[in-house]
C-alpha cells in the first residue's frame, strides 16, 4: 500500500516537516517502508519473517569428511538471518532439481545459489555450466553466494580469495621473507586460480624473486602428498623461508612435518594458512590464517537480496568480502 507523504504525514499527526522526515528515515531504516524517487513511498509490509530459499550443490553435505565446509556454510547462513534485521530469519534449503521443477513458481521470491551449484566438477578442474547460469539468471535472478568470476549478470557476494593471499604476501614481506614458497591445489580450480595467480601478482609486486620450483600443486586431504611436496621443497639449494599455503589444512600439515623434521616455526619457516579453521587457532604453534569473514557475507546476501526484491530492474551486482588476516605465532618472529 502507499504510504503518507511528509506534507500528509504532517497534517495527519500535527507534526513539523522535520519530524516528518525524521519518520520516514526511520521507517526506511527499519524497512518497514521503501522510498523510490517520484513513485512516493510503498509500505512493505515485511514486519513477519520471510522465508529466504537456499540452493546448495549436490555435494554439499554428502562428504562427512569436510566438517570444515559445514562450517562455512554455517556461518554465511546465520549472517544471513541476522542481516536486514532478521527479514530472512526463516530459511529453507532446497535442490537444484526443486528449482528447475518449479521455475515459475517461484518467481520473484528470495533465492541464494552456493556458486558450486553452477560447477561441473572433474578430478583435474571445474567447468562452469554457463547454460545453466543462463536460465536461472532469466527465470529467477537469485543472489549467488560463494561465487567466482564467469557467472555474467548474476548478482553475487563472495569471498575475496585474491585479495586474501595478497595479505599474506605482504605480511611475509613485511617480515624480512625473500623465498615465499606456495602449497596450492589446481589452478584449474575457481577456488584456487585466484590465490595461485594472488600468490604470483604478490612477489612481482613485492621484488620478490619467482621461482616455479617453489609452487606446489597438492590434495589438501592427502597429507602424504602434501609431505612430498615440502620433500622437494626442503631439498631445493634455496628452500623457502615461508610458505602460504591456500587453505589452513595444507598449514596444519606443514606444522605436523616441520615438527617431525626438527623445523622450527616461525624462526626457521613462516606458514600461513586460509579459512580460519578452529584448528588453527589451538594448534602449536598457533597458525596465521585468513579469515573468510563468512557471517559478513551472509548480512552483506541479506541486504542484497532485500534490494534485489523491492527494485528488480537494478543492474547485478558483485559484492567482494576481503578476508582478516590473524596473525599468529607461525608467521610472527620472536621478539616481534
Amino acid at each position: 500500500d502507499r504510504f503518507y507523504t511528509v506534507s500528509e504525514l504532517g497534517e495527519k499527526y500535527g507534526v513539523s516537516r522535520i519530524t516528518a522526515q525524521r519518520v520516514f528515515r526511520e521507517l526506511s531504516d527499519r524497512r518497514l517502508i521503501v522510498t523510490d524517487g517520484r513513485r512516493g513511498s510503498t509500505i512493505t509490509r515485511q514486519t513477519d519473517e520471510l522465508t529466504a530459499l537456499v540452493c546448495l550443490a549436490d555435494d554439499a553435505s554428502s562428504n562427512p569428511t569436510r566438517l570444515d565446509t559445514f562450517r562455512l556454510l554455517d556461518n554465511f547462513l546465520a549472517g544471513l538471518r541476522s542481516g536486514v534485521d532478521g527479514a530472512f530469519a526463516a530459511l529453507k534449503i532446497v535442490s537444484l532439481d526443486f528449482l528447475n521443477t518449479h521455475l515459475d513458481a517461484l518467481k520473484g521470491q528470495p533465492i541464494l545459489v552456493n556458486g558450486g551449484v553452477f560447477l561441473k566438477r572433474t578430478s583435474e578442474t571445474n567447468v562452469i555450466d554457463l547454460a545453466l547460469a543462463a536460465k536461472l539468471r532469466e527465470a529467477l535472478d537469485p543472489i549467488v553466494f560463494f561465487g567466482f568470476k564467469g557467472l555474467d549478470g548474476l548478482s553475487q557476494v563472495n569471498c575475496d580469495h585474491y585479495g586474501g593471499i595478497r595479505l599474506a604476501v605482504d605480511h611475509l614481506a613485511a617480515q624480512g621473507h625473500l623465498r615465499l614458497a606456495c602449497l596450492t591445489g589446481n589452478p584449474g580450480s575457481v577456488w584456487f586460480r585466484p590465490r595461485m595467480q594472488a600468490f604470483v601478482d604478490g612477489l612481482l609486486d613485492k621484488g620478490l624473486p619467482f621461482a616455479p620450483e617453489r609452487i606446489k600443486l597438492t590434495d589438501s586431504n592427502d597429507v602424504h602428498g602434501d609431505f612430498r611436496a615440502l620433500d622437494e621443497l626442503f631439498a631445493l639449494a634455496e628452500p623457502p623461508t615461508a610458505i602460504v599455503c591456500a587453505n589452513d589444512r595444507r598449514a596444519l600439515h606443514v606444522a605436523e612435518y616441520c615438527a617431525q623434521h626438527g623445523i622450527d616455526i616461525p624462526e626457521q619457516l613462516a606458514v600461513t594458512g586460509f579459512d580460519n579453521m578452529p584448528e588453527s587457532a589451538v594448534c602449536q604453534p598457533s597458525l596465521t590464517t585468513l579469515d573468510r569473514q563468512d557471517f559478513l557475507t551472509g548480512r552483506q546476501a541479506a541486504e542484497l537480496l532485500w534490494k534485489r526484491m523491492h527494485s528488480p530492474a537494478l543492474k547485478p551486482e558483485v559484492l567482494s568480502i576481503t578476508p582478516k588476516l590473524l596473525v599468529r605465532t607461525s608467521s610472527r618472529r620472536r621478539g616481534t
